[in-house]
């Protein structure tokens, strides 16, 4: 029976694994940062907690609220420098699985192509032809967009 104690540690690990990832992203970044949150506004505060942003928010409250960006650019215009922070999301895309990856082709050595001889493969899949099924690709897209001049929000834009 001594193997019960670690069923009992691992399922515990398990259970606080679970409940600690019922706490959204806002919420885990605002108690890792109770400082930055609590020199906000009571108005940028509300915010925050609901994830939106706002024009005038500083760069501390953006990253309280959406976290931090995939993608940071800068540039000018009209004579004024600016930041703009670009987030990212991914959509799954679901894709037949016929097993081969890639084609077989004429050519030299492995990937096909023009001249030599032989017969050339880009990929293999170990289950083709035992029907295992779809393909699951995650593609990333440009979900919001924030731009800051003198570190304070001037525009922002989310996909409708």
């Amino acid at each position: 029976m001594k193997s019960q104690p670690k069923i009992l540690f691992f399922a515990c690990l398990l259970l606080a694994l679970g409940l600690s990832s019922c706490a959204s992203s806002v919420d885990r970044r605002i108690s890792r940062n109770p400082e930055a949150f609590a020199q906000l506004s009571a108005m940028d505060q509300t915010a925050v907690r609901a994830g939106r942003i706002r024009e005038g928010m500083t760069k501390e409250a953006v990253l309280l609220s959406w976290g931090k960006p995939a993608r940071i650019s800068a540039g000018k215009r009209d004579g004024k420098s600016y930041e703009r922070w670009n987030y990212v999301q991914y959509q799954s895309v679901v894709r037949p699985n016929y097993g081969m990856a890639g084609a077989w082709g004429w050519g030299g050595g492995w990937g096909g192509g023009w001249g030599g001889g032989g017969l050339g493969c880009r990929g293999f899949d170990p289950f083709w032809g035992m029907g295992m099924g779809p393909t699951v690709d995650f593609v990333p897209y440009e979900a919001a967009m924030v731009e800051f001049t003198r570190d304070i929000v001037t525009a922002w834009s989310v996909p409708q």
